[in-house]
């Protein structure tokens, strides 16, 4: 079985049978038209030449960043046939050949995508027990953290006092970064 290109089931496909081929969840499919050389094989055919008469999208391969969106569906709707997103409830219209955009697919996907930039940033929110790379000094521990300071425990008994706006999330290390010459202080050992 091919893992690119076109490949038309039989008529009489079932949907399981589509899902036992990976065909539901993580590929675009639906109906197309074949022509040139056609190959009948077990399953279906394959053929020289096809197009899209219609398009099924799972959800789970559609892009989330709006840029990535944006630039995916515009080269979708350039087969100038209807798109559908299968969101595991049913399949919701996407794009029109004869209208353009869906109202309801794209806020669906703009509500997919808001959702996504909301758990980034707060993935890249820094907040109480995060590590902090204090270059030159070692690895600190976030102990309170605002939007103008923080502050974070460099061993045992080292207090600092960190300016937020300087520090950077190094998306290199997957850390959080600083190099600020703060003044470092000490407090008494917990007990």
């Amino acid at each position: 079985m091919s893992s690119c290109g076109v490949v038309q089931f039989q008529p009489l496909s079932t949907e399981a049978h589509l899902r036992h081929f990976g065909y539901i969840e993580n590929r675009i499919h639906d109906e197309v038209s074949l022509w040139g050389t056609v190959v009948e094989h077990e399953h279906g055919w394959r053929a020289q030449f096809a197009y899209p008469k219609t398009l099924v999208v799972p959800l789970s391969i559609v892009p989330l960043g709006m840029n990535s969106l944006e630039l995916w569906l515009a080269s979708l709707s350039a087969y100038g046939c209807d798109i559908s997103v299968d969101n595991k409830t049913g399949l919701l219209a996407l794009w029109r050949r004869d209208s353009g955009v869906v109202a309801a697919g794209i806020a669906l996907l703009m509500q997919r995508c808001n959702a996504w930039y909301a758990r980034r940033a707060e993935e890249r929110r820094i907040k109480r027990g995060d590590r902090l790379a204090m270059l030159g000094h070692g690895i600190a521990i976030v102990e309170h953290a605002d939007n103008d300071f923080l502050q974070a425990i460099l061993g045992k008994r080292n207090v600092l006092r960190i300016e937020r706006n300087e520090i950077v999330w190094c998306e290199r290390h997957t850390r959080w970064e600083t190099l600020a010459s703060t003044s470092i202080g000490t407090r008494a050992c917990r007990t």
